[in-house]
């Protein structure tokens, strides 16, 4: 979003904006409202009963996580397993070259370009001083031999540069990610259980500026740009004499310039901010027909729930004098407070009852940004172009991994919403099955009448061994004619089997029971068969959710380029770091960061180390294998902890080599094979062709040799 001006007055007055201004952000504001009930109607309210049946609130009627009623929560387990499979760790952006032509007169001919050089040369050699340009005039072809020179000096000089700036944005991408906070890993895991959860899963784009503060920060503090904030908005109150507790508020002022000045080195960040808002707070125009892209979508709007001193922090305008529609904590609108000013909790602060409802508006017809507040009758922030700006114009970018074609849907099921049905049916057959166990607890019949209550409480109640004396039994009478067991439907276990709810959870969702624990009856190959199955379904996924991560990486490469200044970047990357002299559009046309496939999923090391140790010894044989390359692999692999930088020097020999040259002399090279030692392949005297080998009790031969590999029996 757009920065902040600095030193902005703070509105405090009440607003009157023209009749074409008032109208306009009325429009706007009933716009969104209008689309966040469609959408409150047909998806939100789904996904927030996802929320809670994954959270175990499963039955019907039930209010709480804590129920009496049997919740086995299989549907939590299967999203942590899946989350787990899907993103494992951070993935690995790498810069991509666009392919082009870069030669105008060189074919890309290395023979050609060789010819040209030697004729240069010669011609240099045999007209020493004299300019190539007097010689072309007089020389036929030669002026065709300059022109490839030329070309590819020129072009490998723009492909050099090029891949230096693309190495370059790696490690200046790669610090931005370790620089979010929470760690991006975490937000990302997140999102995945998002998606699973809801169907739907955001990242939102920005780039954050020295000291400025964003709604989306208000949960979360990152820098110091939360305290500039504090700090700017009290002394402006002071200034204006707007502090309602005067004493209290100089003092916070007070304590905040104190731990400004008390650290000095407090941390200002700038660079990449990357969002993940919640799938409920984003507001689509209901004309978009696809998420992936927003196709059809004009305009997007996002919601933010913030306090009246967050927004007078925030967009420097003071609500106590003006009016705004409050919301609870929840994002429910209080009734009757329609036009309810900004009010005062018990202890007096201002505003910290009532939330106010802000959306930051996408509008891609106009190309602007607007910040509009619900109840509110002017633009909280006056409208301008959106601070990063993207090829796709929105800075939202879509996670779905149960993409659909519905016309009357736009959002994807959940993972929830799939496996709901054999949620509940599991619980209601164990719930059943733990009824069916009450209802069979021993019971006894006796004539109505004839038993007192102390005689049914000795009975039931009596201890072992004791002797009952019962006052409705007569003498001569039978025990059993008084006090008779009831007979029960014995529990059939093939009324409360489960299995075939694994099985469907499998068919659906493609997640076995073996992967929530042991199996009941299934062999191990119908569990390996079902797991290579789940595996191609989750290989379908992490696809998806490599695609999304490019996307972002694409579009955070061209925010990067067009943001940072070079000296920025080299305190990031070091004083090697070689940043655009082109503009910023013209390299994002030639170069753009992608994630390589797979790197953000759960490696299968097994797998992976036995195709490295079947292609390793055929590496080897290739000439010009780096052994640089071959190790970095080879640790990538077994153990990715180890610094081969480090541990590796260039042009070193082995330490095999280094230990078998050890306190011996160093002989001269020589050509002769014999010079080469016993140890050299082929050069050992070898023993006669025989069975001698076999070992010394071999009549046919006798004893082994001097020069056989057996001495006396041992080998």
């Amino acid at each position: 979003m757009n920065q902040p001006a600095e030193n902005q007055d703070m509105k405090r007055e009440v607003p009157k904006p023209k009749a074409s201004r008032a109208a306009y952000v009325s429009g706007w504001c009933k716009r969104i409202q209008a689309a966040k009930a469609h959408w409150e109607e047909n998806a939100f309210s789904g996904m927030r009963k996802d929320m809670a049946f994954a959270r175990g609130i499963q039955w019907e009627d039930q209010n709480d996580v804590v129920e009496e009623r049997y919740v086995a929560n299989l549907t939590l387990r299967h999203l942590s397993n899946k989350t787990a499979s899907l993103y494992a760790k951070n993935p690995k952006a790498v810069a991509k070259r666009r392919e082009r032509l870069d030669f105008q007169v060189w074919d890309g001919n290395p023979d050609k370009l060789t010819q040209a050089v030697q004729a240069l040369t010669q011609i240099q050699q045999q007209y020493p001083g004299v300019p190539m340009e007097q010689l072309a005039l007089v020389m036929p072809g030669l002026e065709q031999q300059i022109a490839i020179l030329d070309d590819a000096q020129k072009g490998v000089q723009q492909r050099q540069m090029i891949e230096k700036v693309g190495k370059t944005l790696e490690v200046t991408y790669e610090y931005q990610l370790n620089e979010q906070i929470p760690t991006f890993k975490t937000q990302m895991k997140q999102l995945v259980r998002r998606t699973l959860t809801t169907g739907v899963g955001y990242l939102k784009l920005g780039f954050h500026r020295m000291y400025e503060q964003r709604p989306e920060h208000a949960d979360r503090v990152s820098d110091v740009s939360e305290q500039l904030a504090a700090l700017e908005q009290l002394m402006a109150d002071a200034r204006d004499d707007e502090i309602a507790d005067y004493e209290a508020g100089m003092e916070e002022l007070k304590q905040t310039m104190e731990q400004l000045q008390a650290n000095p080195d407090m941390i200002v960040r700038e660079g990449l901010d990357m969002d993940f808002p919640p799938a409920t707070s984003l507001i689509i125009d209901p004309d978009c027909r696809q998420l992936q892209g927003f196709i059809g979508a004009r305009w997007l709007a996002q919601e933010f729930l913030l306090s009246p001193d967050q927004v007078k922090r925030i967009y420097k305008v003071d609500l106590e004098n003006s009016t705004f529609n409050a919301y609870d904590e929840k994002g429910k609108r209080l009734e009757g407070s329609t036009q309810a000013k900004a009010s005062k909790d018990e202890d007096g602060n201002p505003g910290e009852c009532h939330k106010v409802c802000v959306w930051e508006l996408y509008d891609r017809t106009t190309g602007r940004c607007y910040v509009f507040a619900d109840g509110y009758p002017d633009y909280l922030q006056e409208p301008e172009a959106p601070y990063v700006r993207l090829e796709q114009f929105f800075p939202f970018f879509p996670l779905v991994f149960n993409a659909i074609e519905d016309e009357d849907s736009l959002f994807p099921p959940s993972d929830v919403t799939l496996m709901r049905h054999m949620q509940v049916e599991h619980n209601v057959s164990r719930q059943r099955l733990r009824e069916h166990r009450d209802a069979n607890r021993p019971k006894y019949a006796a004539p109505k009448g004839r038993l007192s209550s102390d005689d049914k409480t000795n009975l039931q109640y009596g201890d072992a061994h004791v002797v009952v004396e019962l006052d409705g039994m007569q003498p001569g009478d039978r025990i059993a004619d008084l006090v008779q067991p009831l007979q029960f439907i014995n529990i059939d276990p093939n009324l409360y089997e489960v299995g075939s709810f694994f099985d469907d959870i499998l068919k659906v969702e493609g997640t076995q029971e073996a992967n929530m624990g042991g199996t009941s009856g299934a062999t191990a190959t119908e569990s390996s068969i079902a797991e290579q199955a789940r595996a191609t379904s989750i290989g379908s996924n992490v696809d998806d959710l490599d695609d999304f991560l490019s996307d972002v990486a694409r579009a955070a490469s061209q925010v990067l380029l067009t943001e940072l200044s070079s000296d920025t970047v080299k305190e990031i990357a070091g004083p090697g770091a070689v940043w655009p002299e082109l503009s910023a559009s013209e390299i994002a046309q030639e170069l753009w960061l992608t994630v390589r496939a797979g790197s953000s999923g759960k490696p299968n090391k097994a797998q992976e180390i036995q195709n490295f140790e079947r292609m390793a010894p055929l590496l080897m044989q290739i000439p010009g294998i780096s052994p640089d390359w071959m190790a970095r692999e080879a640790i990538e692999r077994l153990d990715d902890r180890i610094d081969l930088a480090e541990a590796y020097v260039g042009g070193m020999p082995s330490i095999t080599a280094m230990n078998s040259l050890a306190g011996k002399p160093v002989e001269p090279v020589t050509d002769d094979p014999n010079a080469q030692g016993g140890q050299g392949g082929d050069n050992a005297e070898r023993p006669p062709e025989s069975d001698a080998n076999m070992g010394p009790n071999n009549e046919a031969t006798g004893p082994a040799g001097p020069s056989s590999p057996v001495q006396g029996g041992v080998i």
